[in-house]
């Protein structure tokens, strides 16, 4: 009994001085944003001139959501093997912007992506960024039904 005491308290400080894991648990998010459009509503007054009253409030919340995207959900050079994804859509469309880490099945690619290194120098995460921000602006200035598109 005794013996069987020694090995357990032996075990035990083992099992103490070993270092934990760095990720104990990772997550993979989905966002979605599903916008209205209803920043749109009266953004010039007579004729040509920018009404201040409607700043692009949705395009800075959306510049916020993709910047958490990329640095908390996807973390380039930290996450390996991530599977997140973002869309935005409007009410009528399905989607108009998406980026899908997921559509990239070979671990070695998907981390070149994410990296924008390889062969994803020019295309990866961070040019993907740029369109879906390009994409997002685009259906603001050019979708022309106000609010509820």
């Amino acid at each position: 009994m005794k013996q069987f005491s020694v090995l357990f308290v032996t075990l035990l400080l083992l099992q103490s001085c070993m270092p934990e894991p760095q990720n104990k648990r990772l997550t993979y998010q989905n966002i979605i944003i599903l916008s209205d459009l209803s920043d749109r509503i009266e953004p010039i007054i007579n004729g040509n001139i920018p009404n201040e009253q409607y700043p692009s409030k949705d395009i800075n919340e959306i510049d916020k959501i993709l910047k958490f995207f990329n640095d908390e959900c996807v973390k380039p050079g930290e996450k390996i093997g991530d599977k997140s994804c973002i869309s935005f859509s409007t009410f009528s469309n399905e989607s108009i912007a998406c980026i899908d880490i997921d559509k990239i099945k070979d671990l070695g690619a998907k981390q070149q992506f994410i990296n924008s290194t390889g062969k994803y120098q020019n295309n990866g995460l961070k040019s993907e960024v740029v369109i879906f921000k390009q994409k997002v602006q685009n259906a603001y200035d050019n979708i022309r039904n106000k609010g509820l598109d």
